[in-house]
């Protein structure tokens, strides 16, 4: 994971202006309109809903940061 340098936190302002962000959790956790707003300012956003470290293990282990 450290070869992708995540930047990791809740801080929406900063989310922004990031070009790839990846949400972890459902929209009970991070809202819709979050979500959209980081589209709008122009990041690609992935939402991981459930099984976290599973989702994420695979992803590295693909060699895909998101």
């Amino acid at each position: 994971m450290a070869r992708f340098a995540p930047v990791v936190g809740d801080d929406v302002a900063a989310a922004r202006q990031a070009r790839h962000v990846t949400i972890l959790g459902d929209l009970s956790a991070v809202d819709a309109a979050v979500e959209q707003g980081l589209r709008a300012d122009g990041a690609q956003v992935q939402r991981i809903a459930a099984q976290y470290a599973a989702t994420l293990n695979r992803l590295i282990e693909e060699g895909r940061p998101y």
